[in-house]
């Protein structure tokens, strides 16, 4: 089935990593075009709808968001009734059982183009607002269909297309898909009821969907001088991390403003490195080629050092190397 023009939109926005392997194998700082799209600056770990459905798509399929054995998740589901009488539940255990009821449990805003807020502890805030009705714009489908959802916590209330992508799952078993919906009884509710459901990145997690943010978490544009960032390593083959190096990164220009994040990106299989874009105009480069005992290796714009460097970094050492809880961290410092 193509996908539809707004899969297409959200998938065309997600900017690729300015990082190029060479042909030995290693990665390199490349500048960053300044034709590149705006990242995503708020949201789930700073990314909003494009950023989780392409995550969905490369990192889950061929399971879906909103199957109860994907970690991480929040199901977000949602029906109505015979063109009125809408409900929502939110589960957030790994579990096909229907979840709580919503924050608040009866709707106000249950008709075409009402936008109803919700709160939950688990996703944040929320709003479905249905788009269309039977015989609104020559549609004849019964009842109130074509919901809208917005979270703040996802891209600061981007519109996420539940119908779109929910089409896209009807009879589409390869997986991979963000939401879903169905016709007819749902909750012993009657037959003339539609319902939808969405996976949904549960707050306090870093990497729901295997995702890792290249983010930017402030805005366009950087004081130069000296940048600083906040590193840790997570122990390989614990705690669920897999035969290489997992790290979080949080970076910072001169004044100690946040210009750029990553949460549980791992290292290249093959480089053993990884190229982290942000608001500076080159990548910063980390790489993890030994063992345990060895130093992490940096690089920006020419210049290269590693973490036992004193001029540029303090890398957590002490018992076990510093894995002790399993993980390292430390702070480094760079001219930019």
């Amino acid at each position: 089935m193509a996908p539809s023009k707004f899969l297409l939109g959200v998938l065309m926005a997600v900017g690729l990593s300015s990082a190029v392997p060479t042909s030995s194998n290693t990665i390199v700082a490349q500048r960053q075009e300044p034709s590149m799209p705006a990242v995503e600056s708020r949201g789930f770990n700073g990314m909003g709808p494009a950023s989780i459905i392409r995550a969905v798509i490369e990192y889950l399929k061929p399971a879906n968001a909103y199957d109860p054995s994907t970690p991480d998740k929040c199901v977000l589901e949602f029906k109505t009734t015979a063109g009125g009488d809408c409900m929502t539940y939110v589960q957030c255990k790994e579990t096909d059982s229907l979840g709580s009821l919503s924050n608040p449990a009866v709707w106000s805003q249950c008709f075409v183009n009402g936008r109803q807020y919700f709160n939950d502890p688990n996703i944040g805030d929320y709003s479905i607002n249905f788009t269309q009705a039977g015989g609104v714009n020559g549609n004849t489908e019964d009842g109130l269909h074509h919901p809208i959802l917005q979270l703040a916590d996802v891209g600061n209330w981007d519109p996420i297309d539940v119908q779109s992508l929910s089409d896209q799952a009807l009879g589409n078993n390869d997986g991979g898909h963000l939401c879903s919906w169905t016709s007819g009884d749902f909750g012993g509710a009657g037959s003339r009821t539609l319902a939808w459901k969405c996976g949904i990145p549960k707050l306090g997690t870093n990497g729901a969907f295997g995702i890792s943010s290249d983010t930017i978490v402030h805005t366009t544009g950087f004081t130069p001088g000296w940048c600083t960032f906040h590193i840790i390593q997570h122990q390989r083959n614990e705690n669920g991390i897999g035969n290489d190096y997992v790290f979080d990164v949080n970076l910072y220009d001169d004044k100690k403003e946040p210009i750029g994040q990553v949460k549980n990106k791992p290292i290249d299989g093959t480089s053993k490195a990884f190229s982290m874009t942000s608001n500076l105009p080159y990548t910063l480069v980390i790489t993890a080629s030994g063992n345990d005992e060895a130093d992490v290796e940096f690089a920006y714009a020419g210049t290269t050092w590693k973490s036992s460097d004193s001029a540029h970094c303090s890398m957590g050492g002490g018992p076990n190397n510093g894995y002790q809880d399993g993980y390292r961290e430390g702070n480094c410092g760079f001219t930019c």
